[in-house]
């Protein structure tokens, strides 16, 4: 898998081309939403998520303690918008997201969903956790968002690895 996204890496730096001809077609409609009810995120997966947290940023806040009550209300947000087990799988890959205004969750998701696809955008944001701290409208926006966003989540989720900006 990393052989394949060096080698589109290559290819894109390489070429003289500015389209990305490999881009996956992202035109398709979905009918298909997963929902959940805030109640239904258990206390397990509650307390998984703040330790997850806790154990990435939990040295880094010496000054400012970590609003425990912040954390939980974006989860639930979070879970709202793209399931219970979906919402954990992003907090474990990007942790930082229990963090991100909540408030907009669902506007930018809706955004995505619109631009995407139900299943492409939730697999996008799967991959890219981050993506949901983008503001819904505006510019930079998720309702501006193209065919690269999906392709550079592919990127994002194999470099993960490699190392944490934040």
């Amino acid at each position: 898998m990393k052989a394949f996204f060096t080698t589109a890496l290559m290819m894109l730096c390489s070429s003289t081309s500015r389209t990305l001809a490999f881009a996956p077609n992202v035109s398709f409609t979905s009918t298909t939403k997963t929902k959940t009810i805030l109640a239904a995120l258990s206390k397990a997966d509650q307390t998984v998520a703040i330790e997850t947290f806790r154990t990435a940023y939990g040295s880094k806040r010496t000054k400012t303690g970590i609003d425990e009550k912040l954390l939980l209300k974006n989860l639930q947000l979070l879970a709202k918008e793209v399931g219970d087990d979906n919402a954990m799988i992003m907090v474990t890959k990007c942790p930082k997201i229990l963090e991100f205004n909540g408030s907009n969750f669902a506007p930018t998701f809706a955004n995505y969903c619109t631009n995407f696809g139900d299943d492409v955008a939730l697999a996008t944001v799967l991959r890219n956790p981050a993506l949901m701290s983008v503001a819904p409208t505006g510019y930079g926006g998720a309702d501006g968002a193209g065919q690269e966003t999906v392709v550079l989540s592919y990127v994002v989720d194999a470099t993960r690895d490699a190392g944490q900006v934040w």
